[in-house]
Parts: structure tokens; C-alpha cells; sequence
């Protein structure tokens, strides 16, 4: 958004004249300022010349020697401009100033030679100073005339064109929850309250009495839903003339961004700019039908706009129509069968009030992006179509001599306008921003604003101006137009005082850093998978949706739609997915697990633990280091996906805490695993576990006196059988020496028979009362060895 300085000046009187100042402080209480442009910065040192006398050049017949008065002596200048002649007013660049070379090159005057005769300055064209668009060019080699311009000589062209002026750049993002500053008027209203600046008198002289006219307009207006518009004004005009617009209407327009088109257009602009009131023109000479109707768009209809581009509609695009086609998008760009041209004579001048969201969308999804759509979608003011209109008006019969107010005004007000009263307490306001504000100043603030204020005990009742509607909602917002105001910079600076506390100790946390260090020490890999998983891929895994799954309402695929129960599907994908490139290695993941139960939804974290190429006594090994023993696992509860034969139960401090297993062949197959996977799922239910894995107290031991004996034996027994069975055996022999019992090694090969295996184990002997003798500890291991025969045993060594 650009702003005039200029412009305000129809509003305001400035206390502060330091624009550098005046930047500074809109920056810091109101919007920030993204550039400040000083418009007619580019003519310094051009100034109005005249010309005294022309001589011919000596050596070049399509140069001449101007002879220019500057207001205090004549320079000699040659110039090869077509239309020069003698008394002639004209913009003259002298020494020093920065010109465009034939309209491109940059350069910066000196005294120079053109043709062999000194030449100390220039006279400029259009486009040598960039006023191209102020001074049409009718033939080639044309300078400026300046003739009619009222100025004396010496007089600096920016003073006498009047383009001397500042503009603001205001970052709009910094304003987007502020429709009202997307406007002259806005600012005005805020430089007033800053105390930089204070109000005239602007009012729109005449036009209620010019408007009075009670014929009945020629056409009619239907709104098909409140939604669409909350306010609408429209009235017409005859005796239109459309043509150039005069130059201060031009000039303020190009100063804030704006091509000067025609009058009528430029209106609009005008008053969009002026106001916040986006104003918009319709030529009734070309319009078809004259019941027009206000509705939102069917997807595949069509309009061509403005910009005589056609484009085809989405559903709810706020359009208007008459009956035979549509000729507006609304808020947007008007249609092109609509359009204002040089045969225009008769109008319809319409101010409305669109609904904010619809107009957003309706841009995002045609990437039609407009400034009236942009001053739209934050929001205009409601009661604002009635100054917009009456200003677009008033202007309209200024500049067109011969237009007059042909109807009455239709007003149409879909909904009732909105009123919001709300409590200041002052105590409070001291409260959240840190110091106290004098009571008349907080009045003043206020005031100044637009708001009205009543005082009452403690504080004061507000009225929320219209055009404040849309972000003024409760008492903490008036406090931060106060504190904005009164100046950010006069609040004193305190640091917050507050208690340092230990943050609890989140236990579930720790352990679960604890367990994924421990994995990752041990080799393993953490995997991440999707939450969500498809019923082929379940299948694969031999298992399929239950009571507990839950189903996405709008999956991205099918593969994603349903929330995962288990955490083994997606590893067994990314270890298909790896082998390809290793034949060796180790996974895990820790996440939750998502489950029904009945209409709430049940999350719990599990632990999955892969080990791809290694053996079942590898991934024990693994679990023993986690504190897991194993148990053998009833064959009846076997899930389809694990092992038959080769599948345990985790136990930890007594208590059942996961299996581990080797994944069943037909799965394996199914996922081309070419290499054994041993896995471990351990269910984490934290509180559980955490109770399971604190640390036990702590009994004193007193170290041993005595040395210790250790044996080892080493026995044949069937494959089939399991491991724990021997252990028990030795355990049974119940001696008091026998202090600690291993598995030392395990062998399975060519050197045993088929469907036999060894066994190796440790056993530890110690006295705690004295050193034990051979003959002692040999008649013990006797009985061990007889225990483990009594099982079937073998005894090798």
C-alpha cells in the first residue's frame, strides 16, 4: 500500500515536517515502512528554462544553438529538437542533473563539445526525465513545452509539474488485519492520533443536495444470499464524458502505483485509494439485461474480464449477471461487455460490500489477484459504502460538466450492521503493559481513533467504530491500540520475574532414550516407518483387519488406510527393501501402536527388534543384555507369522514382556526374504516397564573368601529338545555349592549325528566356609552328570 503525503494533506495539517521522522514513527506505533520515495527526486537540477534565441549550428544542419535563460544568465545549449523555438518555456537539465540518454543510458551532465560548439546543459524530451506519460510525444525529436505552465524561470520542474511529493511504502503484510489503513483515510486518522499531525475539514460539499432525485433506477438489483454482500449501494448517472483525466488526478494516481486510464476508471481508483472503498463503473449502453442478479458461480461457467481474457469459473465466485450473462466478478475484475470506453454516456455506479472470505478464495482459486480484491479480503467496513459512493460521485460531476444523478440510490442491507460495546478497566490496562497512562491521554488516544468512550468507576465503556470491527474484539485489544499509541518506546523495559523450577522427570522418556542408546551400541539401526498401512500388506504378514482397526476417512492410498496395530509390517518392508543392498545387519523401531476400543481410540508403544542374517542365540544375546530372560512359549498361542519351532517368550522380573521368534518361512517367502529374520516385539506399556526395570534395592555382599572351581560339561541330546530342561536338571541337583550355571556354547554339524546337537555348559563351584578339595567337588558334578543323564542326556566330556 502507498501513501501520499500529498494526499494526506487533504486531511491533515502536519506538526511533524520531517518525513525521515514521520517514517520512524509509523514504523514503530502503526505499519512498518518497507521504502520511502521522494517523487520528483530525479529532476534535481532540471528547472524551467526559456529559450531566448536560436542560432544555427556551423557545423550540423539538424543541431541548433539555444541560447537559454536559467532566471539568472544565459547558457548556451545545443539541441536538436524539432519544435524549438523562440520564447519557448522549456525543461532544462543543467550541470550535474541525471538524465536518460536517448531515453536508456544513464548519464550525469557536464559541459561538453557537440560538433565542435561547447554545450553547457540540455534541453530535455518526455523521456529523457521520465514524463513520458505526462508529455505524449506527437513527432520524433519533440523537447517538453512548457510554455503553459505558470512558473517562473529558474523554477525547479518538480515544483512547477507539482510532482513534488513522498511516498510511503507500507508493507501490507503488516497491515492485513487492518482493511481501514489500506486507505488515505486510515492514515490520516492515525498520524491524528500519534499527535503528528491534525484534522480539517473534509466533507463531500453539495452532493446530498445533488443527489436527490427520486426517479426510479433502470434496472434492479437481486442478492440470492445475505453471505454474499453485507452492504449495497448503486446510482445512475448520465451525461458522461469519458476522457484524460486532469493532471492532479493523474499525478496522484502514478504517485502510488496506480496507470491513470480515463476518467471514470480513474475515479474509482481514486476513490479505492482515498478511501478504502473499492468503487466499480458499469457502461448500461452495452448491457443486455436489466434484472441483474447478485449469486455464486457454477463451476464451467465463463466470463471474459476486463483484460479481455477469458476465464472459466470454479463454484462460489460472487458474480453478477443480467439475466443473459455474467459481466462481473465481483470484488475482483469487472467483464469486458461491462467496460467503460470512450462511447460511454451513461453509467451505473455501484459501491459494494462483498464477503471477505468468498473474494479470497475466489482470487487463490482463478489466480486472480486485484488491489480491490486485496482491500476486500481484509474486510471493508460495511458503513463505508456510503462515503464511497458519495465521493465517486461528487468527483464524477466534476469532472464531467454535463452528468447529473438520474435515479434514486438502491440500498440493499442484507444484514443488520454489527455494534460492539466494550469495558476498559484501567487497571488492567497498567496490569499488561507494564506502566500507568494518564487517564486523558488514554481518552485522547481513543478518540482519535474513531472510537467514543464513556467514563464510568474504574475505567471506561468503548464503542468499537465500524471500521475497526474486524479486529477490535475484546478489552486486551483496546490496551494495545493504547500502548501502540502512546508509544512503545515510553514503556520502561522490565525484565519478568519468574521462579526456576526443575522440569518433572518424565520417566517414559528416559527409558525409552535408554533402550534405542542401548540398541544402537549393540549395532542396531533405528528404523521410522508410516503410521499407516493397507490391507495388502497385511496379508503379506498373514494378518488382517480386526474390531481394534481403525480405517481413514480419506487415505492418500490404498495401502494407507488404516492405522497400523503393529509395528512389524512396515519393518519387514524396509528390510526387503534393504537387502538389497546388504545381506547383514539390525533394525528396530519404537513408536505407538493405534487401536479401537469401541469409540475411543487406544495408543500404545511397542518395540520391534529385527535381526536379518544372524541366528536365534544372537538376538537372545540381544535381549539378555536388555534384561529380558526367555521362557518357552506355549505352541497354542502361536500367531501365523512366527516360527513354530523356534519362538520364546520374554520375561523380565517374572512378568511376560514380549516374544521373540523366527519369522515363519511362508511370510519370508512372501517378501522374498532370502536370509533368516530373527524378531523380538516387546510390549511397552511404560508404566509397567518402568515399574519392572527400576532398580532393585540394593543388599550388601560381602565378596567371597574362597576361591571357586569351574567344570564344564559338555552333553548330546536331541535337536527337538529344549535347552531348558538340562539347565533344570543341573539346578535340581539343590547343592549349596553349586553357585552359577552357563551355556557356554551350542553346536549343531557335521560332526554329530543328524537331528543331534551339543550342549556346552559352565558350572561354578564355591564354599563360602573353605577351600573346596577335587575329591569334594567331583562327587558333586557326579550327581550332576547323573541328573542330566535321568533326562536323556549324553555326556560327552
Amino acid at each position: 500500500m502507498k501513501i501520499s503525503l500529498n494526499w494526506l494533506r487533504d486531511f491533515v495539517d502536519f506538526k511533524e515536517k520531517n518525513a525521515h521522522k514521520l517514517k520512524d514513527i509509523i514504523t514503530t506505533n502503526m505499519a512498518e515502512v518497507e521504502t520511502m520515495e521522494t517523487i520528483g527526486g530525479h529532476l534535481d537540477k532540471v528547472i524551467v528554462g526559456k529559450i531566448e534565441q536560436i542560432l544555427p549550428h556551423p557545423n550540423a544542419d539538424k543541431l541548433r544553438i539555444a541560447m537559454v535563460s536559467n532566471g539568472h544568465h544565459v547558457l548556451k545549449v545545443v539541441c536538436g529538437g524539432s519544435n524549438l523555438k523562440e520564447g519557448m518555456k522549456v525543461a532544462l537539465a543543467e550541470l550535474g542533473a541525471v538524465v536518460r540518454w536517448h531515453g536508456t543510458e544513464v548519464v550525469k551532465m557536464e559541459k561538453a563539445k557537440i560538433r565542435g560548439e561547447e554545450s553547457f546543459g540540455m534541453i530535455c524530451a518526455a523521456e529523457e526525465i521520465g514524463l513520458s506519460e505526462m508529455f505524449p510525444k506527437k513527432e520524433e525529436k519533440e523537447i517538453v513545452d512548457l510554455s503553459h505552465i505558470d512558473a517562473p524561470i529558474g523554477t525547479p520542474l518538480a515544483k512547477a509539474l507539482g510532482l513534488e511529493d513522498t511516498v510511503l511504502d507500507i508493507d501490507n503484510h503488516a497491515i492485513t488485519h487492518r482493511a481501514d489503513l489500506f486507505s488515505h483515510r486510515g492514515f490520516a486518522r492515525e498520524f491524528v492520533a500519534a499527535g503528528l499531525a491534525k484534522w480539517k475539514k473534509f466533507r463531500i460539499s453539495n452532493f446530498e443536495f445533488r443527489i436527490s432525485n427520486h426517479s426510479p433506477a433502470p434496472i434492479e438489483i437481486k442478492i440470492q444470499e445475505p453471505e454474499l454482500c453485507a452492504n449495497y449501494l448503486g446510482v445512475y448517472i448520465t451525461g458522461i464524458e469519458v476522457k484524460e483525466s486532469p493532471d492532479w488526478l493523474k499525478k496522484r494516481l502514478s504517485a502510488c502505483g496506480v496507470r491513470p486510464l480515463a476518467n471514470i476508471i480513474d475515479i474509482t481508483n481514486y476513490v479505492m485509494l482515498e478511501l478504502g472503498m473499492p468503487i466499480h463503473a458499469f457502461d448500461l449502453d452495452q448491457m443486455k439485461g436489466k434484472k441483474w442478479t447478485m449469486r455464486r458461480s457454477r463451476a464451467g461457467e465463463k466470463v471474459v474480464t476486463l483484460d479481455q481474457k477469458e476465464i472459466e469459473l470454479v463454484d462460489d465466485v460472487t458474480v453478477l449477471d443480467d439475466g443473459s450473462e455474467i459481466f462481473d466478478l465481483c470484488g475482483i475484475m469487472g467483464g469486458f461487455n461491462s467496460g467503460i470506453n470512450i462511447k460511454t454516456h451513461r453509467i451505473w455506479l455501484h459501491a459494494p460490500v462483498y464477503n471477505p472470505t468468498l473474494i479470497r478464495r475466489a482470487m487463490r482459486n482463478l489466480a486472480q489477484i486485484t488491489e480491490a480484491g486485496i482491500i476486500y479480503e481484509k474486510g471493508v467496513d460495511s458503513e463505508l459504502a456510503y462515503d464511497g459512493l458519495k465521493r465517486a460521485s461528487e468527483l464524477i460531476l466534476e469532472l464531467c460538466p454535463n452528468a447529473r444523478i438520474a435515479s434514486k440510490t438502491i440500498e440493499i442491507r442484507p444484514k443488520k450492521p454489527l455494534k460492539r460495546i466494550l469495558t476498559l478497566s484501567i487497571k488492567n490496562l497498567e496490569r499488561l503493559i507494564g506502566t500507568l497512562v494518564p487517564t486523558k491521554d488514554i481518552k485522547r488516544i481513543l478518540e482519535d481513533l474513531g472510537f467514543k468512550t464513556a467514563k464510568i468507576k474504574g475505567g471506561f465503556k468503548v464503542t468499537v467504530p465500524s471500521w475497526r470491527l474486524g479486529d477490535i474484539e475484546w478489552e486486551a485489544d483496546i490496551i494495545e491500540e493504547v500502548a501502540r499509541v502512546h508509544g512503545y518506546d515510553k514503556i520502561p523495559a522490565v525484565l519478568p520475574q519468574k521462579e526456576i523450577r526443575p522440569i518433572s522427570i518424565n520417566h517414559r522418556r528416559i527409558l525409552e532414550r535408554e533402550i534405542k542408546d542401548k540398541l544402537v551400541s549393540l549395532g542396531f539401526n533405528e528404523l521410522y516407518t508410516f503410521a499407516f498401512v493397507g490391507p495388502e500388506l497385511l496379508a503379506k504378514c498373514e494378518m488382517k483387519p480386526d474390531h481394534e482397526s481403525i480405517e481413514i476417512e480419506n487415505p492418500i492410498s490404498s495401502d494407507m488406510s488404516l492405522m497400523r496395530q503393529s509395528l512389524l509390517p512396515r519393518i519387514l518392508e524396509a528390510i526387503a527393501n534393504n537387502l538389497r543392498y546388504k545381506k547383514h545387519f539390525r533394525a528396530f523401531e519404537l513408536n505407538r501402536t493405534f487401536h479401537k476400543k469401541g469409540d475411543n481410540t487406544d495408543e500404545k508403544y511397542a518395540l520391534v527388534i529385527a535381526s536379518v542374517g544372524e541366528g536365534f542365540r544372537e538376538l537372545q544375546g540381544v535381549m539378555e543384555n536388555l534384561g529380558y530372560i526367555l521362557k518357552p512359549h506355549a505352541a497354542s498361542s502361536l500367531k501365523p507369522w512366527q516360527h513354530p519351532g523356534r519362538c520364546a517368550e520374554l520375561m523380565a522380573r517374572g512378568q511376560k514382556s514380549g516374544i521373540i521368534y523366527e519369522l515363519h518361512p511362508q511370510v519370508e517367502r512372501k517378501f522374498d526374504l532370502k536370509t533368516k529374520v530373527m524378531i523380538a516385539e516387546i510390549d511397552l506399556d511404560f508404566d509397567k516397564t518402568i515399574e519392572m526395570r527400576e532398580s532393585p534395592k540394593l543388599a550388601y555382599h560381602e565378596i567371597p573368601k574362597f576361591p571357586s572351581i569351574q567344570l564344564d560339561v559338555s552333553i548330546m541330546i536331541p535337536r527337538k529338545n529344549a535347552a531348558e530342561h538340562y539347565t533344570n536338571a543341573i539346578a535340581k541337583t539343590e547343592h549349596e555349592l553349586i553357585k552359577d550355571i552357563q551355556i557356554i556354547d551350542e553346536y549343531e554339524g557335521d560332526k554329530i549325528e543328524k537331528g543331534q546337537r551339543s550342549l556346552t555348559y559352565s558350572i561354578t563351584y564355591r564354599s563360602d566356609k573353605e577351600t573346596l578339595t577335587d575329591a569334594q567337588v567331583t562327587a558333586i558334578h557326579q550327581k550332576v552328570l547323573e541328573n542330566l543323564k535321568s533326562q536323556g542326556a549324553n555326556i560327552r566330556t
